[in-house]
């Protein structure tokens, strides 16, 4: 195994160990949540155990409950949470939701209601002239309705919160956040992916030895939870173990501006009635994992080539991890005794080769050793591509026989992805009256899966190809993230 020894500094308690990234746009969106009043009580103690679960973007922290209260109150100075806004993670942001859920002592969590905040209105309920830092003194707790999915959206109660901006760099000067606000909301950046990370959390070995309060048994419910570029996930809980075993898979892309980032990990100790207790946190660089591969290894295309496109080795998709590289991450911990261990598998994988592999398991479906124009137009129908015939024409031009081997069907398809939109032909119109526009052709753009059938909805069908029910990870289901 390689032994990488990187590990993360402590932060402050309040913002939950967030981790942020630092990019030109970066601010943190701090929230605190002040109330609730007005909950439904149950039927037998005419009380409640509220506690509020806060989340944004996939990250999630919660928190405390508040025992024997309809209308829980929470001290002034928090609880607070803080994240990461920034321009790798606008383009997929989502509400900031709060769900009120009442704790069960010996029975599952009982959920009360929720409200969402969409990016847009944040600070839509601070008027006409709102203040978008958190420190400020015209910005003022707000309440809003709870209500309840269960019962035809009735509404349960009332929640007061606060949110604003705080710096995260250091800066010992306020950022102008509106006009960062307003960037952010006009033009969301539309990165390009450059990479995926396949990551494996397996265990860890080595936690302290808390016992609970009266000390005849352990009290260590470890979760492990994963952050990089602004996303986050968190491992299932494993009851009173030293030594958890999670195997929790993600699926994780990389953009470009992400590359000198690490993939943050954090241990705590679950407890939902006095708060999660950090237990160690470390980190792993993704420069550990970037591919190698030097230009000199990859295929020539030929001198009279005037294809940008070059051809990657056949890539492989790990089998069930096991052709994963392994790493022990010492955790940083804060008892002085103990040195607890964190095992994870990673391999991180470049995008255009990812996608050239989909392109090899399409033609792969054709018992054909050479590709003819009605084999390759038959081969585009599942993937709703709309070349024009000029496009076609162009990639069967000056071919032997007028067929082409696999690698050059592959530099043709890879042009065509990477061809500027501007220079894209028009294949029709679309739209009514002074909304018609053009239609340039598409190459990849596909409802279902071709491979596997399975509808792709939003989801990327090159990422996916990385988790087909083809390939050996079709098990990450819910874990994938991006």
């Amino acid at each position: 195994m390689s032994k990488v020894s990187h590990t993360l500094s402590e932060q402050d308690q309040s913002t939950q160990q967030t981790n942020m990234i630092k990019d030109q746009h970066e601010v943190g969106l701090r929230v605190q949540v002040v109330g609730c009043t007005g909950l439904p009580p149950t039927n037998w103690t005419r009380k409640s155990d509220p506690y509020v679960k806060v989340t944004l973007n996939g990250e999630e922290h919660s928190t405390k409950v508040v025992k024997g209260s309809v209308n829980p109150e929470h001290p002034s100075e928090g609880p607070t949470f803080t994240f990461p806004i920034n321009q790798s993670n606008l383009e997929h942001m989502g509400d900031l939701l709060f769900t009120v859920w009442r704790y069960g002592r010996l029975l599952p969590d009982d959920y009360i209601g929720e409200v969402a905040i969409p990016f847009d209105e944040w600070f839509k309920h601070h008027g006409p002239s709102p203040s978008f830092a958190f420190d400020d003194e015209g910005n003022k707790p707000f309440p809003m309705a709870i209500m309840s999915k269960k019962k035809k959206n009735s509404k349960a109660g009332d929640i007061q919160v606060k949110i604003g901006f705080v710096p995260v760099n250091g800066t010992s000067t306020t950022p102008d956040y509106a006009s960062i606000f307003s960037k952010l909301r006009s033009s969301p950046p539309k990165e390009e992916i450059i990479g995926i990370i396949m990551l494996e959390v397996q265990s860890a070995k080595g936690l302290p030895k808390w016992k609970n309060v009266l000390r005849t048994s352990l009290d260590v419910d470890p979760v492990c939870r994963v952050s990089f570029g602004g996303k986050s996930s968190s491992t299932h809980r494993v009851q009173k173990s030293l030594e958890p075993v999670w195997n929790h898979k993600l699926l994780l892309r990389v953009h470009e501006a992400e590359t000198n980032l690490d993939i943050n990990f954090a241990v705590f100790d679950n407890d939902r009635i006095t708060g999660d207790d950090p237990i160690g946190s470390t980190s792993l660089a993704l420069s550990e994992l970037m591919d190698t591969l030097a230009l000199s290894e990859l295929m020539d295309q030929g001198p009279n080539s005037t294809s940008k496109a070059m051809i990657y080795p056949e890539l492989a998709i790990p089998k069930d991890g096991k052709d994963m590289p392994s790493f022990e991450l010492p955790l940083k911990s804060q008892e002085p005794n103990c040195k607890p261990v964190l095992t994870v598998r990673a391999k991180y994988l470049r995008y255009d080769a990812l996608r050239q592999m989909f392109w090899r398991q399409l033609l792969h479906l054709y018992d054909e050793s050479r590709i003819s124009r009605s084999v390759f137009e038959k081969m585009l129908e599942p993937l709703e591509s709309q070349p024009s015939p000029a496009t076609i024409d162009s990639f069967f031009k000056g071919s032997e026989n007028g067929d082409l081997t696999f690698d050059e069907v592959i530099i043709r398809l890879e042009d065509a992805v990477h061809k500027p939109k501007e220079q894209r032909e028009h294949v029709g119109e679309s739209g009514s009256g002074s909304g018609i526009r053009k239609v340039v052709e598409q190459i990849l753009s596909p409802k279902d899966c071709p491979l596997c059938k399975e509808p792709m909805g939003e989801r990327d069908i090159v990422t996916h190809s990385a988790v087909c029910p083809k390939n050996d990870w079709a098990e990450l289901g819910e874990n994938m993230y991006s």
